[in-house]
C-alpha cells in the first residue's frame, strides 16, 4: 500500500489539475449541494505548521500555497485538533468546525469530514478515528455562487507552511 510523505519543506505539496491542465474546480459549497465526506488516514510527525494561523488547516483544501487565501481546507491544527474550515461567499463569513478530541504525532489516525444535506440546516460533521467529534449547521444555500480559477487545490501546503505528516487514502 505505502503512504505519500510530506517532510515540511517548503514546496513539497500536491497541486491538482484537470485534464486539460487548469486547476482544478471543487467549490464546496457547489459539491455541498450534493453533499460529500472528504477522508484520510495521516501520521503527522510534527503539528508546526499543520494550520495557517489558528484555524485553517493545511493537509488538503482550495487554497493558496504562498498566501493566505483559502476557500476551503481540512486537516488538523496546530494543537492536534481536526479542523474544516470554510469561507462563506455570500456573506463573507470564515467558519470552523473543529474536533474536541486531539490526535497525538507519530501515530495512524482516521480524520473525515462530511457534509450532509438531508438534514435541515445541513450539517458539517468531523470525525476523529470513528467518532464524531464536532458538528455544526451553518451551511447557507450557494446557487449561483462563483469564484475564480484560483486558488488551487493543493494536498501538504498553505500560506507557506508545508506539513509534516505521512498521508494514505486520501479520497474525496
Amino acid at each position: 500500500e505505502g503512504s505519500l510523505y510530506f517532510p515540511g519543506t517548503a514546496n513539497a505539496y500536491i497541486s491538482l489539475n484537470s485534464s486539460t491542465g487548469t486547476p482544478l474546480q471543487f467549490n464546496w459549497w457547489t459539491i455541498a449541494n450534493g453533499g460529500f465526506t472528504i477522508d484520510a488516514w495521516v501520521n503527522y510527525q510534527t503539528f508546526t505548521n499543520a494550520a495557517s494561523g489558528s484555524n485553517q488547516p493545511a493537509l488538503i483544501g482550495r487554497m493558496e500555497t504562498n498566501t493566505a487565501g483559502n476557500d476551503w481546507s481540512f486537516g488538523a491544527l496546530t494543537t492536534g485538533a481536526v479542523s474544516f474550515f470554510y469561507y462563506n461567499p455570500g456573506n463573507t463569513t470564515l467558519y470552523n468546525v473543529t474536533t474536541t478530541q486531539l490526535m497525538s504525532t507519530g501515530t495512524w489516525n482516521h480524520i473525515a469530514v462530511s457534509v450532509d444535506v438531508s438534514t435541515n440546516p445541513p450539517t458539517i460533521r468531523v470525525f476523529l478515528n470513528g467518532q464524531i467529534s464536532g458538528s455544526s449547521a451553518q451551511i447557507q444555500n450557494y446557487a449561483g455562487m462563483t469564484i475564480a480559477t484560483q486558488p488551487l487545490m493543493l494536498i501538504g501546503q498553505f500560506n507557506k507552511l508545508p506539513i509534516n505528516a505521512y498521508v494514505t487514502n486520501l479520497r474525496i
